[in-house]
């Protein structure tokens, strides 16, 4: 009897292994890319609160004295353009998530967390 090749047995204990170690790989995957992303979240609000301070101090000027109608778009564009923030922070989900600044605390938020 000619022993060339594996068995129908030990093929299913090597695929069944493989399906264990993926089935453990996976999940263990996916909490630490979140995890990943709830950290650049965090660090995305406080790099946006940090410019924005700099730049009230800078600037002189409030949330109440610079808007004229509430929009958190105008505060972003103008702490964008300052020397304090090169450009508005990426949403790390890669979703369509915008950073509000509630202002009734001075920080920012992430608005539609996850």
């Amino acid at each position: 009897m000619r022993d060339d090749g594996f068995t129908f047995v030990e093929l299913m204990a090597s695929i069944t292994i493989i399906i264990i170690i993926i089935a453990i790989a996976v999940p263990l995957y996916r909490e630490v890319t979140d995890t990943a992303r709830h950290a650049a979240d965090g660090s995305n609000v406080r790099t946006l609160n940090q410019a924005t301070q700099m730049w009230k101090i800078d600037t002189g000027k409030t949330k109440d004295g610079f808007l004229s109608n509430g929009d958190e778009r105008q505060l972003m564009e103008a702490i964008v353009d300052s020397p304090f923030l090169d450009q508005q922070p990426e949403d790390p989900w890669g979703e369509n998530r915008e950073y509000v600044d509630t202002m009734q605390d001075g920080k920012w938020e992430t608005l539609g967390s996850p």
